[in-house]
């Protein structure tokens, strides 16, 4: 049923970029739940140390340019060395341009590299905390998908 939902949406968004005709805000909601989703399964396979911090982000998700703007941050900062993680930086910049596709557009710059410069266990270690924000933030917006609006 789920991979049926998800054939649905993908044809939906593959039929209006083709008509050039937005897709209605609710289906693009749904495709945001379904990425955010299985992102997090995605994530829930990460073996996080004991010593990343952990908890809720300290700042409360109010819209979609907040979520938006917090996911590119962290997108920004995760690094390619881990096994499995370029994948889940390709999955959060789709999840990215869906959660654009509900403001139209209107998101914000590409961001920034990181310094490279940076050890290498270090770039583990934040990449580390970044999947663990991330997974937490998107079980929080899944816990609050009302709050996803248009800009």
């Amino acid at each position: 049923m789920a991979y049926t939902f998800a054939l649905l949406v993908s044809l939906l968004h593959f039929s209006s970029m083709c008509s050039a005709f937005p897709l209605p805000e609710e289906i693009v909601k749904s495709k945001v739940i379904l990425k955010a989703k299985q992102l997090v399964v995605k994530l829930n396979r990460f073996e996080f140390p004991d010593d990343l911090p952990t908890g809720a982000p300290a700042d409360n998700l109010s819209g979609t340019s907040s979520i938006v703007a917090t996911l590119e941050e962290y997108n920004s900062l995760i690094s390619d060395s881990l096994e499995g993680v370029e994948q889940v930086k390709v999955e959060l910049s789709s999840l990215i341009d869906s959660l654009c596709q509900l403001g139209q557009g209107h998101c914000g710059e590409e961001p920034k590299p990181t310094q490279s410069s940076q050890s290498q266990r270090f770039k583990e270690y934040v990449t580390l905390e970044k999947l663990l924000r991330i997974k937490e933030r998107l079980n929080q917006l899944l816990e609050n998908v009302d709050i996803l609006d248009t800009y």
